[in-house]
């Protein structure tokens, strides 16, 4: 299966989605990948959920010939939900998208106050696919858009913006995986206080210690609520792992909490330059291939392969 570098990053989103929907909530370092996959992942039942669905409205928006605005993005999210709804919403995003029937409706149904009070990681899991934008202030201003519109807090968009960063490293070929945070740290914005200092600690780590990444939350894993220890365990494990899916499917299992968004972000970036072994081709196989399933996943990625060449 020859896939390009932009099906290999859409695939793979849904991929270590669905895989990791199969782990998620599971306490930090209580469970490692088993064999055989976990239940309901095989013979093409792997289901994804809501990571995916907003990373597929992201990409079909960047495929479209339509602007990338607050606004066009909020109606493709809208249209992504209503057409095939999944699991995995929180109860306050399920709310908004049950509520609006349009992008204008989405950007009033919360005042800005309150999507301001929003700091976890449901901005961040759909941000992948804006790394495929070949300029950096693009990749930076599309990515603030993606978070302002539901999860406006300054740890929210630094962590959409630091994904959006980490994708676009991988797409273009920028440098090692284990520069991957230095990266990131050099051209995020100062928009949060206590963002570039911990991603600054996390890159001096030698090994996993899951105090300095998680803080507070070490007792369990990633946390669905606080998007910057969560933007630390993907931007970790892709430095200490790099393109090597299986190894980063492992960690972050190993880290635990909210392991569909985890490994959702980190495997959809992996999978751009891994080597895509028969175990990879054999998750790709079992990935649902429903009406907005593999194939549709897969045609996607190829139409923004066209529009976005990587090297």
């Amino acid at each position: 299966m020859e896939l390009s570098k932009a099906q290999r990053m859409l695939t793979g989103v849904a991929v270590g989605d669905a895989l990791g929907a199969g782990y998620e909530g599971a306490h930090r370092g209580s469970r490692r990948l088993s064999a055989p996959m976990p239940y309901r992942y095989h013979s093409g039942i792997g289901i994804y959920t809501d990571d995916t669905q907003m990373s597929l409205a992201v990409a079909e928006l960047m495929a479209s010939d339509l602007p990338f605005n607050e606004e066009t993005l909020a109606s493709q999210l809208i249209y992504a939900y209503r057409r095939d709804k999944r699991n995995g919403y929180s109860s306050r995003t399920k709310h908004t998208l049950e509520h609006s029937w349009c992008g204008k409706d989405l950007l009033n149904v919360e005042s800005v106050e309150e999507r301001t009070s929003r700091r976890s990681d449901g901005s961040m899991m759909r941000a992948v696919p804006i790394g495929l934008l070949p300029a950096v202030e693009d990749v930076v201003e599309c990515a603030t858009i993606n978070s302002a519109i539901t999860h406006a807090h300054p740890a929210a968009i630094c962590a959409s913006i630091g994904i959006a960063l980490a994708s676009h490293y991988a797409y273009y070929n920028l440098g090692d995986h284990r520069d991957i945070i230095g990266y990131v740290r050099n051209l995020m914005p100062p928009l949060h206080p206590r963002t570039l200092p911990y991603l600054g600690t996390v890159d001096n780590l030698n090994g996993v210690d899951f105090v300095a990444v998680l803080g507070r939350y070490a007792d369990y894993g990633a946390p669905y609520d606080d998007a910057r220890p969560v933007l630390g365990v993907v931007l970790f494990i892709l430095k200490h792992c790099g393109w090597n899916v299986m190894e980063v499917v492992d960690h972050c299992v190993g880290f635990g909490g909210d392991v569909d968004t985890t490994m959702s972000m980190a495997v959809g970036i992996a999978m751009m330059n891994a080597v895509i072994d028969t175990t990879v081709f054999t998750l790709i196989d079992d990935l649902e291939n429903g009406r907005y399933g593999r194939d549709h996943i897969l045609r996607v990625g190829q139409t923004l392969a066209k529009k976005f060449p990587s090297p």
